[in-house]
């Protein structure tokens, strides 16, 4: 049996595995630890949009504090 060996019969990954953009493709997750990863990429996306605004607020008070020559 040399179906092992054809180098043109290609394992084609399941569109799903590949589109699922929280688990590794490889290891199927479970539904509690899905949720935890999007929780955690939700955490980080918010600390990123305070932190952006949190500068945008110090560079109008910066902007405002400097009187303008």
């Amino acid at each position: 049996r040399l179906e092992g060996l054809n180098p043109y019969r290609r394992v084609i990954p399941s569109p799903v595995r590949c589109r699922d953009e929280f688990g590794s493709g490889k290891k199927k997750l479970n539904a509690k630890e899905i949720k935890k990863k999007k929780l955690r990429a939700i955490e980080e996306a918010t600390d990123d949009l305070v932190i952006s605004k949190v500068t945008e607020s110090w560079a109008k008070i910066i902007a405002i504090a400097q009187p303008s020559s």
